[in-house]
């Protein structure tokens, strides 16, 4: 079964991996692709695709762990979301607040 942590960790981090070890992951977690298609693709044995994915997996990992890029987004769009919540109850319509609160999300 697919990791989807390391799918949307591969946002965050794909531009740290060689480039074609970057390309197994996102065809086989973006693209959705078998072993079999990668291998076919980029002309490796299929355990070749398969190391390369449980190395990069482990990478990837490691790298959120000690950096938590991941997480710090998550909590930041969360509290983004809440900030947008409570002006919504107290019914403040300030487009300017909103435009900035979508301005730090795009930023994020």
């Amino acid at each position: 079964m697919k990791n989807l942590k390391v799918a949307y960790l591969l946002d965050f981090y794909g531009n740290l991996f060689a480039d074609k070890q970057r390309d197994i992951l996102e065809m086989y977690y973006q693209e959705d692709m078998s072993l079999a298609e990668i291998a076919s693709s980029v002309g490796i044995t299929r355990q070749g695709v398969y190391d390369n994915i449980k190395r990069g997996e482990k990478e990837i990992l490691s790298m959120e762990s000690k950096l938590m890029l991941m997480d710090r987004f998550l909590e930041i769009s969360d509290s983004i979301n809440k900030i947008e919540e409570v002006l919504k109850e107290k019914k403040i319509d300030d487009k300017e607040i909103f435009s900035e609160l979508e301005s730090i999300r795009s930023k994020i």
